[in-house]
């Protein structure tokens, strides 16, 4: 994977963290912290440059290498040649201070659940797992505020550019006097699940959640009282008009309830609504206005609280035709002059007090969740669309006309990772499908995950990324793809290999030296020398970079029985040097080659699972990963594996960082760490993981996993 130097990175980033389980973090001293960060950086930025220089003018013609003794044929396949100026040192973001490490997503699949505009340009967007967006350009660009903490947060709100607050599940309620940089727990006295928080003022406010839960404060949230409804109900919104009159609104499954207060809380009676599934609530003291729906959005309207009738039901949204939806948000800047919106792009405004309703001409492909006027003219509109990418519509006009802001889904959008690699606390590189699945594309970053930029790759093509340096990379995909980056990459050089099969595995142990395995046969007669080609593999090395390939040479698998099984399992292959290196495969094969590739020994793995995943630290310790909780170890160069079961579930990937420190991935999932060389494991418990492909690390305060829901990092932040 290339030299990896520790160092400290940042991520500007504000750390928080919930009462249950979660302090404030400790600063280290901001001067040495900086200057400690300045040093390694300067010195890693050197070494990668001269690096860089010295590889600048390589030959675009290079011979292919003689074929060793014992190889199957070969063939030289020439590829264009590199540009011969090495690009400019990019240059990592450091910081001062820093946060301890914790897990944190980086990108991808952050559920949003609820929006909060202060202005039209500052925004919050809050969601799960435990993080927070923040825009400061009208929801252009969004910024990643991770929370250590793993409630699910559903609900913000704000009184002025300063002071907000966050509710969230497990009673989680969170107070900012910052705008947002940063958050302290405030005690709630509850553990249910709390969906909605609205505050009068700085001081008087409300909180609503599960089994019709209320809690309401008049000291700006020090203290939380509970108030008793009477009635066991999901509290999805509230309205209060003053400090004494307000309204709730839940509902029981597909039964709304809707109750009205008089003396702040303290007691409620039912209201006449009778409908489904309530989602916001509007009041205003003369008018009271609920949306919602169940198979089609609906809005009522009632005089105070009586006579709560439903005056408008929209059936077909064009995004939603034939499906059930709501109407999410609700809001009248005075008696004529309203506007709701909801799911598929459901958005409606009224100038006649709400006899007639017409489309507002907004994005009909986003579920709006939240409407507010920040002024008597200024308006933002906020939701996500299908994929789960951020949508922000502004108006300047008092909600007369709709303009979209061009927003950015890097930060939330749900990315399955392939591949991703790292090469120091700052540089690292992603193997990414958005959902629905489409072209893979890759994501960079050179500030630890702070920021991943989006870059497009050949065509969609690529099933695994590989980086020696800052500078230098690999992809190698589907179609016999190999490419190269000298950029860190920012673009790619094709260096096709001359069989159109797919390229599952790959290995470089520095810039000239490297190998990609086929991992789904290939094309009959190709190997002939092969008893059975079905049990075969092609492999290709190059000691050029890539400007020329060596293959294929053919390596015939023992006791792999059928093609089928083969090609359904994952193959895994990694060179420690230009000589020695081991790829594992079905029914615990294991091989090892002593000459750079040319010949390959089996080696008795003691197990007949089907193994996934090889690390070695160097030519003697190395751990192999299989089905049913096998992992394999070995401290001989795999002479003899020493067996272990870390549980029941297939292991995925494997990284140690030393001899003492390491990880595993599982599927279910989870994972297991262990500090002393894999005596012990202690089981890392991340229940919002699904499948967990990937995993690199520096050292032990520096990991990161790929996922099939995005990125997240075992790291420190940098703290405001």
């Amino acid at each position: 994977m290339g030299a990896k130097r520790s160092a400290c990175w940042c991520i500007l980033l504000s750390l928080a963290l919930v009462l249950a389980g979660c302090e404030s973090p400790p600063r280290e001293n901001a001067a040495a912290a900086a200057t400690r960060a300045a040093a390694k950086a300067t010195e890693a930025a050197a070494e990668a440059t001269k690096a860089a220089a010295a590889q600048s003018h390589v030959q675009a013609t290079k011979g292919a290498p003689a074929a060793t003794p014992g190889a199957a044929r070969s063939t030289a396949v020439p590829t264009p040649a590199r540009k011969a100026t090495a690009p400019p040192m990019p240059a990592p973001k450091t910081c001062a201070q820093e946060s301890p490490p914790f897990w944190h997503w980086q990108a991808g699949q952050l559920t949003i659940n609820a929006f909060f505009f202060v202005t039209p340009r500052l925004g919050l967007a809050v969601g799960e797992p435990n993080a927070v967006l923040r825009t400061e350009d009208g929801g252009s660009t969004w910024t990643l505020w991770p929370l250590d903490c793993p409630q699910a947060l559903n609900s913000v709100y704000f009184t002025d550019a300063k002071t907000g607050w966050i509710a969230g599940d497990d009673g989680t309620i969170l107070h900012t006097a910052d705008g947002g940089l940063s958050w302290q727990a405030q005690r709630s006295g509850t553990a249910e699940n709390l969906h909605v928080i609205k505050f009068l003022d700085h001081q008087t406010g409300w909180a609503g959640g599960d089994r019709c839960n209320l809690l309401r404060t008049t000291d700006g949230g020090a203290t939380w009282l509970p108030g008793a409804t009477g009635a066991q109900f999901t509290i999805v919104d509230l309205s209060f008009v003053d400090a004494r009159e307000g309204y709730v609104a839940g509902h029981t499954e597909v039964v709304g309830n809707v109750l009205h207060t008089t003396d702040g809380g303290a007691t409620w009676q039912p209201t006449s609504y009778w409908g489904s599934v309530p989602e916001a609530i509007f009041a205003d003291g003369l008018t009271t206005w609920i949306a919602g729906g169940w198979v089609g959005g609906t809005l009522w309207r009632g005089i105070g609280h009586d006579s709560l009738t439903a005056v408008v039901q929209e059936t077909h949204p064009g995004a939603c035709s034939g499906t059930g939806y709501h109407f999410r948000t609700i809001y009248f800047s005075d008696a004529q002059h309203g506007w709701a919106a909801g799911d598929c792009g459901l958005a409606l405004a009224t100038q006649d007090g709400g006899t007639s309703w017409q489309p507002m001409g907004v994005d009909d492909r986003a579920n709006w969740s939240m409407l507010r006027f920040a002024s008597k003219n200024e308006a933002v509109l906020a939701g996500y669309d299908w994929q789960g990418g951020i949508r922000v519509a502004h108006s300047s006009d008092g909600g007369k006309t709709w303009s979209p802001a061009s927003a950015s889904r890097s930060s939330t959008e749900r990315l399955i990772v392939a591949s991703l690699d790292v090469v120091d606390p700052w540089f690292g590189w992603a193997l990414v499908r958005p959902r629905p699945l489409d072209s893979t594309f890759l994501l960079l970053t050179n500030d630890g995950g702070q920021a991943w930029a989006q870059r497009e790759v050949l065509g969609g093509a690529g099933s695994q990324v590989q980086f020696v340096d800052r500078l230098r990379g690999w992809i190698v995909g589907s179609a016999g793809l190999v490419a190269r980056s000298d950029d860190g990459g920012q673009t790619w050089q094709i260096q096709s290999l001359p069989f159109s099969r797919n390229v599952q595995a790959l290995s470089f142990v520095d810039r000239e030296h490297g190998w990609v395995l086929t991992g789904d046969l290939f094309m009959a007669g190709t190997c002939e020398e092969c008893e059975d080609e079905q049990k075969c593999l092609a492999l290709f090395r190059t000691s050029s970079g890539g400007d020329t390939w060596e293959g294929p040479i053919c390596i015939q698998l023992p006791g792999v029985p059928a093609r089928s099984a083969l090609v359904a399992t994952e193959i895994a292959l990694q060179l420690v040097d230009e000589n020695r290196g081991w790829l594992v495969a079905a029914k615990g094969t294991i091989m090892k080659t002593s000459d750079g590739g040319s010949t390959w020994q089996p080696q008795a793995s003691g197990t007949a699972v089907d193994l996934r995943d090889v690390h070695f630290l160097d030519a003697q310790t190395g751990w192999v990963t299989g089905k049913d909780g096998v992992l394999l170890a070995t401290t001989d160069g795999g002479a003899s594996w020493k067996q272990q079961r870390l549980g029941t579930k297939d292991l995925l990937a494997v990284h140690f960082v030393d001899k003492q420190t390491g990880w595993v991935t599982a599927k279910g999932p989870s994972g297991f760490q262990t500090t002393d060389g894999g005596r012990t494991w202690t089981s890392v418990d991340l229940p919002d993981w699904t499948e967990l492909p990937s995993l690199d690390a520096i050292d032990g305060s520096h990991v990161w996993v790929g996922t099939s829901l995005g990125i997240r990092a075992y790291a420190p932040v940098c703290l405001p």
